[in-house]
């Protein structure tokens, strides 16, 4: 892949990368390969290693991304990484997070400013590891999706706040292209009040 993205002339030619489930590179692998695409639309790098501090540079570097799809898996994370990620995803149409439990403390964070959102997918994978008394952050300010028209939310029992908060940012008498909710024990017609 190195020898493939040296020359600068093809790499301004990318519009589209994805590295999904590329597990073996290195989070600093991935991004010396994206810092070199400039001209990038479409980043996909679920089940890969890419911290959050890689791809807040990343972001920095490339701001004509309009979809990502995003393993979010660090335990330890300045939160400062967090918010300055955040900034960048303003112009994001397209965002597909998968996260572990730890994740749910930060996603507050960076849905906060997804203004632009049209599609919005979180799924978790190993949520059995947070204590009983998690509460997560809560959202400082109000979610705002005027554009969502394609929302899937794989939701673990532990935070019906999130899917409120994210339910209540919808703009709920649109046309949905695709609406899939899935979490456990509530039941979903009563509780956002469809």
């Amino acid at each position: 892949m190195r020898t493939f993205f040296r020359p600068f002339a093809r790499c301004e030619r990318v519009e589209t990368i994805n590295l999904t489930s590329c597990y073996w590179l290195t989070s600093g692998e991935i991004l010396w390969i994206l810092q070199r695409l400039t001209n990038l639309k479409n980043l996909h790098v679920n089940d890969t290693t890419l911290s959050v501090e890689h791809l807040t540079h990343i972001m920095k570097n490339i701001q004509s991304i309009e979809c990502l799809s995003w393993t979010f898996q660090e335990r330890k994370i300045k939160v400062s990484n967090i918010k300055e990620l955040s900034k960048q995803l303003q112009c994001l149409k397209s965002l597909n997070l998968w996260t572990n439990s730890f994740g749910f403390y930060f996603i507050p964070m960076l849905l906060e400013k997804c203004t632009s959102l049209e599609r919005l997918e979180v799924s978790t994978y190993r949520t059995k590891s947070l204590p009983l008394n998690f509460r997560g952050w809560t959202f400082t300010q109000k979610l705002n999706f005027p554009n969502i028209n394609s929302l899937i939310l794989n939701m673990p029992p532990f935070v019906p706040h999130y899917l409120r908060e994210v339910w209540e940012a919808c703009d709920r008498d649109i046309a949905w292209s695709c609406l899939w909710i899935h979490y456990a024990r509530i039941l979903l017609g009563w509780y956002l009040k469809f």
